[in-house]
């Protein structure tokens, strides 16, 4: 039984400091995202083989 508890709490921590961090990474890469030039993105698609089809 006590080991069971243990295992609850372990997995719960873990599960919380994952969501945490990949929040945090979330965070970070929308900053730096919205620091971007626009023209960066519409030179990148011109010029990719990337093409969206409608």
């Amino acid at each position: 039984m006590l080991i069971g508890v243990f295992d609850f709490v372990k997995e719960a921590v873990i599960t919380v400091l994952g969501q945490k961090i990949t929040k945090e990474i979330r965070i970070e890469m929308m900053e730096k995202l919205e620091r971007i030039n626009v023209m960066f993105f519409h030179q990148w698609f011109r010029n990719s083989s990337f093409k969206v089809y409608k």
